[in-house]
C-alpha cells in the first residue's frame, strides 16, 4: 500500500450489518458478502456468523428459483455473485465492468465452491427440490484457473413441479419476499414474512398464483439493489466530494470501456474497421 492509493471504504453497525445479512433489506453489504471476503481484523468467536450463513442460504435460495430444471456448478456460481449486480445503476450506466460477474468467478472459484457447495450439499435444506447431480461437464478455463485442482464441474438438476417452486419460494430472504408481496398487492411488515408466518406463506402462495414466480423473484430482486445502488451512489457523491467523486465514477467508466476496446482492436493494433492498405 502507497500514498497513491485510493481505498473505498465503509462503516456499518454491527446490528445494521447482521439485519441486512439476514433480511435482505437492502442488499448492500449482503450482497458484497456473497463474495469471498478477507477480515482486516478478527471478528469475535459467534458474531455474525449465524447471519452470514443465512445470507448465504438466503443467496442459494434466490439463485435455485432463478436457474432452469438443469444447470452447472457454474451457472450456479455465476448466478450467486450476480444476484447484487441485478439492477445496479453502476451497470445501466456503463461504470461498472459489465464482465466483473464472469471475472469474478473466475479468479474466486475456489473460494466460492467452498462458501457454497458444503451448505447445498450437506445441510438438508433443500431436499423438497429433489436436487440430484446427472451428469459432469469438462472443466472451463475459470475452474483451471483457479488452484490448479483438477475439479470436475457437476451437472444438477432440480425439480420444477409447483410443490418444489413453493418450497422454493419459502427459503427466500424476508426482504425479498417483502418486495414481491409488494408488486402482488400485499402490503404487510417486514417482520411478518419470516419463515413458516402465515403471511409469509400467503405470499408465496400468491407467487405461485401470478403464474410467473420465476421473474418476480428476478424483477424484486432488480428493484431492492437499484434502490440501494442509487442511494449508495449519490451518498458517495456527497462524502467523496465533487473531486473525488468524479475521478472514482471516471475510473468505473474507464474500466466498462475497456474489456470492449480489447475486443474490437486486434493483438495486430488494426481496429474492426480499418484495411491493411489504409482505410476508405
Amino acid at each position: 500500500m502507497d500514498s497513491q492509493m485510493t481505498i473505498k471504504y465503509g462503516v456499518i453497525e454491527a446490528a445494521s450489518l447482521e439485519r441486512d445479512l439476514s433480511l435482505w433489506e437492502h442488499l448492500y453489504i449482503a450482497g458484497r458478502m456473497h463474495k469471498p471476503v478477507t477480515p482486516l481484523l478478527p471478528a469475535p468467536p459467534g458474531l455474525l456468523a449465524a447471519a452470514q450463513e443465512a445470507n448465504l442460504h438466503n443467496a442459494l435460495a434466490a439463485a435455485l428459483v432463478l436457474l432452469p430444471p438443469t444447470f452447472t456448478e457454474e451457472e450456479l456460481l455465476r448466478t450467486l455473485v450476480g444476484l447484487s449486480y441485478r439492477g445496479d445503476i453502476r451497470l445501466a450506466v456503463g461504470a461498472e465492468d459489465p464482465h466483473k460477474v464472469a471475472r469474478i468467478v473466475d479468479g474466486s472459484w475456489d473460494e466460492l465452491y467452498s462458501m457454497y457447495m458444503p451448505l447445498l450439499i450437506e445441510s438438508g435444506r433443500y431436499s423438497a427440490l429433489k436436487l440430484e447431480v446427472v451428469g459432469q461437464v469438462a472443466p472451463t478455463s475459470a475452474m483451471r484457473s483457479g488452484s490448479g485442482a483438477n475439479i470436475s464441474c457437476r451437472l444438477w438438476r432440480q425439480s420444477k413441479d409447483a410443490e418444489a417452486q413453493g418450497a422454493a419460494l419459502q427459503l427466500l430472504a424476508p426482504g425479498l419476499l417483502h418486495e414481491m408481496a409488494a408488486r402482488l398487492g400485499y402490503h404487510v411488515p417486514l417482520e411478518h414474512l419470516a419463515p413458516s408466518t402465515s403471511t409469509q406463506k400467503e405470499v408465496v402462495e400468491a407467487a405461485m398464483r401470478s403464474g410467473t414466480p420465476q421473474r418476480l423473484t428476478a424483477d424484486s430482486l432488480a428493484a431492492i439493489v437499484r434502490r440501494s445502488s442509487i442511494y449508495q451512489a449519490a451518498a458517495g457523491l456527497l462524502a467523496a466530494g465533487g473531486g473525488k467523486a468524479v475521478q472514482y465514477v471516471g475510473s468505473k467508466m474507464a474500466k466498462a470501456v475497456r474489456p470492449l476496446l480489447a475486443m474490437a482492436i486486434p493483438a495486430g493494433g488494426n481496429s474492426a474497421g480499418s484495411k491493411k492498405q489504409g482505410v476508405s
